[in-house]
């Protein structure tokens, strides 16, 4: 979580297609915060990332190992600006069905 608050701006928005919100960086090291404290792991799975003129563009697969030994897949795109080495919004792309699955037991 250190890397992250470091690597983001202070007014970072990060944008998920799956509620439409837009967060901020404290709620949205939150919600990272809980997902941490609610798995065992967290793995980012076959990544391939690409620059852009203004940040990059990734894909990747997010394997989350729960407590009861349950796995979930969430394929997850995200375009990311940058400017002066910091991370200033990212828009997410996961789809709200994979996400819904992960997290009803």
């Amino acid at each position: 979580m250190n890397s992250l608050t470091s690597l983001w701006a202070d007014d970072i928005e990060v944008w998920h297609s799956n509620d439409g919100v837009v967060q901020g960086k404290a709620e949205n090291l939150a919600v990272l915060g809980w997902m941490i404290e609610n798995t065992d792991t967290i793995e980012y799975r076959d990544a391939v990332r690409d620059l852009t003129a203004a940040g990059f563009v990734q894909r990747h697969v997010l394997r989350l190992t729960f407590g009861d030994g349950r796995t979930a897949d969430l394929p997850i795109a995200i375009f990311a600006s940058v400017r002066d080495g910091q991370v200033t919004r990212i828009d997410e792309y996961v789809d709200s069905a994979h996400v819904a699955a992960a997290f009803t037991a």
